[in-house]
């Protein structure tokens, strides 16, 4: 039962590793192109360096990234814990 609880979570943090680098890889993009192509991110239609949205953007990534540091340190564990199962 241990086993498969482990490998539960070991695929979920899994999934939300790679569902975070792919959300920070996308908003990064968003990032990269609304300042080269001078595109608006609010209504204003402001320049996108000064824009509100943008620093959302910016705490959206950084809160994305602090998710996926815990699921790495999470599939760590889990791995550390499989391991340390099988071995008994």
């Amino acid at each position: 039962m241990k086993k498969v609880i482990l490998m539960v979570f070991l695929i979920f943090s899994l999934l939300m590793i790679v569902y975070g680098i792919g959300f920070i890889l996308n908003y990064y993009l968003v990032i990269k192109y609304s300042i080269e192509d001078c595109l608006p991110l609010g209504g204003k239609g402001t320049f996108p360096v000064v824009s509100d949205r943008l620093d959302e953007i910016h705490a959206l990534v950084n809160y994305a990234e602090i998710v996926v540091i815990y699921a790495i340190y999470a599939l760590s564990l889990a791995v550390y814990w499989l391991l340390n199962i099988n071995k008994k």
